[in-house]
């Protein structure tokens, strides 16, 4: 599913434009409403694959662990509404 410009995911971020595609995903220009910080939000292009949607979780969780500053950190990690996994990570 394609996330349109102005859509508000996860509760708190609003998706501003897409960026790329890559092999597993979309990423999309976005920003966390309440502080104005800007994000890239990664969705999964294959929501209803399990195997796909177990990497994608193990990718969040890995990279969630990482801290350095040559690697952006992941911020927040969830399921859309219609059920997309995505992964918000800072804007860097």
């Amino acid at each position: 599913m394609t996330l349109p410009n102005g859509m508000v995911v996860l509760d708190r971020y609003r998706v501003e434009a897409p960026l790329a595609a890559g092999g597993m995903g979309q990423v999309y220009r976005g920003v966390q409403i309440s502080l104005g910080i800007p994000v890239a939000i990664k969705t999964l292009l294959a929501p209803d694959d399990p195997g796909v949607q177990a990497r994608f979780t193990r990718e969040a969780r890995m990279m969630a662990q990482v801290r350095h500053p040559n690697i952006v950190a992941i911020l927040d990690f969830g399921r859309l509404e219609d059920g997309q996994l995505c992964i918000v990570m800072e804007f860097a």
